[in-house]
Order: C-alpha cells, then sequence, then structure tokens
C-alpha cells in the first residue's frame, strides 16, 4: 500500500509539473501573439527559454514574427535568441520572415547576424529547408522582390540549388 500511494503520489505530482510548465510554455506564445512586451519580459525573466518551441516546432521569435510585431522581435533579438533552430519544413527565422513576407523584420535579422561571426551568418542566410530552398530562393519563389533586394546586398549565395536544380537567379 505504501508503494502505491508514493507511486499515485510521484505520478500525480508528475502531472502537476508538466501542466505547470505547459502553462508557461502557453502564457509566453499567448503574450507573443498578442504582442504583450511586458509580459513577454517578465516571462523570459521568470525563466522562460529565448528558444522556447511550440508544438509546431516554431520559437517565440518565429511567433513574433508571424504577428508582424517588429517591436517585440528587437526586443527578442536582444536576448540573443538561436536564429538558426529550424522548423520540422526547414525553415529558420529568416525563412519564417521571408515565408510570411514580413521585410522589415528580415531587415531586422539581417542588421542583427551582421555582428555574428561569418559562419553563423552564412549559415542562416544560405541555409536549406526541406525542399532545398534557401532564403532568397524562397523570396525568388514568393515574388518579393524587396526582400530579395535585402537578401542580394548581404551577399546571399545565387548559386545554391534547390530539389528542382534552379538556383534563385
Amino acid at each position: 500500500l505504501a508503494l502505491a500511494s508514493i507511486n499515485s503520489k510521484t505520478s500525480s505530482n508528475h502531472k502537476q509539473i508538466v501542466t505547470v510548465l505547459l502553462s508557461q510554455k502557453n502564457t509566453i506564445f499567448k503574450a507573443v501573439q498578442e504582442g504583450n512586451l511586458d509580459l513577454v519580459k517578465k516571462e523570459l525573466d521568470a525563466g522562460a527559454s529565448i528558444n522556447e518551441k511550440d508544438l509546431t516546432g516554431s520559437t517565440i521569435f518565429m511567433e513574433a514574427i508571424r504577428n508582424g510585431h517588429v517591436n517585440l522581435c528587437q526586443f527578442l533579438l536582444t536576448r540573443k535568441p538561436n536564429l538558426l533552430i529550424k522548423t520540422p519544413v526547414g525553415h529558420n527565422a529568416l525563412h519564417t520572415a521571408i515565408f510570411e513576407n514580413k521585410a522589415d523584420i528580415a531587415q531586422l535579422i539581417l542588421e542583427y547576424i551582421k555582428d555574428l561571426p561569418f559562419n553563423d551568418q552564412n549559415d542562416l542566410l544560405n541555409a536549406q529547408d526541406l525542399f532545398n530552398e534557401t532564403p532568397l530562393i524562397l523570396a525568388c519563389k514568393m515574388g518579393y522582390e524587396n526582400i530579395v533586394r535585402l537578401l542580394l546586398n548581404t551577399d546571399a549565395n545565387t548559386h545554391i540549388k534547390d530539389k528542382k536544380i534552379k538556383d534563385a537567379l
């Protein structure tokens, strides 16, 4: 009986811990979706991870991009998120900004990475998703001329080919 009681109590404690963790995760993602900068700051200061992922594999930074919250993206960049994290389809933060046609946020990311080591810049600029599309190929495919120009001005590689053996140009 004592062992059953311990197992029952342990199981209950695990459920409570999982509930608290999911609640915290949901709180920061909801705050990001709403653009609630104060609550995002509070959650991060309380220990939420800047690289937290949701069930789709997107980070809080990607969620801020999707919702077009430029000021929140600026703040999150001060917390040094890992921009190389990829979703299950292989999109990093720059891919996400392009896919969502958020040129202002793409520009913000490109300005931010200027201070990163060259290899990190290159890894972000020329990362290929599951279709081997780089951010530049994706911007060309989507017809986002303003983003294409931004990427070309940052020396994105124009010679990488996607799965259809097409390069950006």
